[in-house]
Parts: structure tokens; C-alpha cells; sequence
């Protein structure tokens, strides 16, 4: 680190007064944050609604809500009992630092690039528009409200993800080749819609491909076709340790110690099939439901 030591104090006094704490956020050049998980990072949040910049490890919450500052890459990732951490990359985080010091320090405030004034803008506005007190009531109890309806199977239950970058958003997950694999959304999501069914399905399940043996699917060099379904949590944990497809379904199946079962219907996955001068058609597989979008678009609203 390229830090001069007269250039930062070290202070390790516990604040018990909120207003002491806040205010050594006001005074801060910058919040070190780079933590190994966070369900929220409250801290994070408030440094930058104070116009304070952040230095993070980018996983979960702390790179999603790093608007005004650095967030670093961990250096590798661990899985626990209960899920996956991360353990920050020290020389990174050093560089972070640097990197920041230099903005603030060396450069004037037309020439920052990190702490400019239009991101110490933005990242207040951001706080204040998606924090503020109104909104999170709101949120929350809109989502006592739909919680108590009678028919809570109204949304679909499953997302699809046949792309490494797609963020499955309901609690089952099918995974698929989409070159190769169609899938029928409709009565996928009919199947697991059903109390009794998906209460019993367990949680990594192979769909049947006919005529597919699926034993290597979770093989980066594998070019078999696949198509599985699992919890969408177990999903996101492998995302945060693999990029591809087939090695998140492996971590998964390791995961379940050969503890999965097969989808209750041998009829909602076929090999796409390519005609010449017929382009494959993808109403098999485009299922949407226009109810899907409610919680997302109330919250635009607020």
C-alpha cells in the first residue's frame, strides 16, 4: 500500500452512541467494508448516503449496493454449513485503497474519476429514493398483503435459466440446454404450481430427455444435452463459485450426495429439432405470465 502512514489514523474505540458513529461516517475519507458476506451491509449504505465512499467485497449485498466507490473481487470462495463466503483479496483491497487516496488526494476535483461530485450525487439520491422510510414500509407491507391472498400458486413457481447470466426470481429453477433442449413451461409450471407435487419433489430433480442419458451432464467437457430442476437458493449459491451451467449442476448434485430423483413428467422436455427454411418455433418454450410482474411493478411505483 502506497498510503503514507501520517496519511491515515487508526482508531479502534467501539461507539456506542449512534451519533458518534455517524458522525465518524460524515469525517470519513472512506468506509473499509470488505466483509466476507453480508445479508444487507447497512454500514455500506449509509456511508454513501452520506456522500462517504465505500471500499467491498463484490458478493452479495455489498457489490450490488456499492455505488460510490470500489467494490473487489474476493479472492476465492468457501462454502459452509449453511452456504457460501467469501474471503476478500487483501492486495486488492490495498490497491482499492490506493486507488481512492489518489482520487481524493492527488487529484482536484475536476480531474476525479472515483469520488466525483455527479457519483457522490448519484449515490445520495440512490439511498434516498430506494431507503427511504415511506418506500420500505410500503414494500413490506405489500408484501404482508399478498401474502395472506388464498391463492398464493398465482405466480409461476419456476424460472428458467439456459444462460449463465440469468437471476432465477421464484424458488424452483430449470436449468437447460436451450440449443438443444425445449422445454414446455406451461405444464412445468403446472406440475410444481400443485401443492402436493412440488411439497414432494425433491431438491435437484432430472427431467427426462427421451432418449438422453443425462450421467455426465455436470461435466464441463460434457456436450449431452440437459435439462434439470432445483431449488433456486442452491442454484444461487453455485453462482457465486462457477460460470458455467454444467459445473453449478455438479456442485449442486455433489451437494445432495446423489439425493435427487426424477421430475414427476417424462413430458415437458424434447431435442429441439432444426428444419431447413423453418426456423424452430418457440412458442413450446416462451411461457409468460403477465401476473409474474405485480411485485415488481408496485414497487416502481412507489
Amino acid at each position: 500500500m502506497n498510503i503514507p502512514p501520517s496519511a491515515y489514523k487508526l482508531v479502534t474505540k467501539i461507539f456506542d452512541d449512534p451519533q458518534d458513529s455517524m458522525a465518524m461516517k460524515v469525517v470519513a475519507d472512506v468506509c473499509l467494508h470488505p466483509s466476507r458476506v453480508e445479508g444487507f451491509g447497512l454500514n455500506v449504505i449509509e456511508c454513501q448516503g452520506l456522500g462517504t465512499p465505500v471500499i467491498t467485497t463484490n458478493f452479495t449485498a455489498m457489490g450490488d449496493f456499492t455505488k460510490l466507490g470500489l467494490s473487489v473481487s474476493p479472492e476465492q470462495y468457501e462454502y459452509v454449513a449453511n452456504g457460501v463466503v467469501a474471503t476478500p483479496d487483501v492486495n486488492g483491497i490495498a490497491q482499492a485503497l490506493d486507488d481512492i487516496y489518489e482520487d481524493l488526494v492527488e487529484n482536484d476535483l475536476e480531474s476525479r474519476v472515483i469520488v466525483t461530485q455527479d457519483k457522490i450525487r448519484e449515490a445520495k439520491d440512490w439511498v434516498a429514493n430506494h431507503f427511504a422510510q415511506k418506500k420500505v414500509v410500503s414494500a413490506f407491507l405489500y408484501l404482508l398483503k399478498i401474502s395472506k391472498k388464498p391463492n398464493r400458486f398465482k405466480h409461476p413457481q419456476i424460472s428458467f435459466v439456459s444462460d449463465p447470466m440469468e437471476v432465477p426470481d421464484a424458488p424452483w429453477v430449470i436449468v437447460y440446454d436451450h440449443d438443444n433442449v425445449k422445454i414446455d413451461k406451461l405444464e412445468a409450471n403446472r406440475i410444481v404450481k400443485s401443492q402436493k407435487s412440488w411439497k414432494n419433489l425433491p431438491e435437484l430433480s432430472l427431467i427426462p430427455i427421451q432418449g438422453i442419458d443425462q450421467s455426465d451432464i455436470y461435466l464441463e467437457r460434457s456436450t449431452t444435452p440437459y435439462a434439470v430442476l432445483m431449488r433456486s437458493y442452491l442454484f444461487l449459491q453455485a453462482t457465486t463459485i462457477f460460470g458455467s451451467l454444467r459445473l453449478r449442476i455438479g456442485w449442486v448434485m455433489a451437494l445432495s450426495k446423489g439425493k435427487f430423483g426424477e421430475f414427476p413428467s417424462r413430458n415437458i422436455a424434447r431435442i429441439r429439432v432444426f428444419e431447413e427454411n423453418n426456423e424452430d418455433d418457440d412458442d413450446f418454450d416462451d411461457y409468460f405470465d403477465d401476473d409474474y410482474d405485480d411485485f415488481g411493478d408496485h414497487l416502481n411505483e412507489l
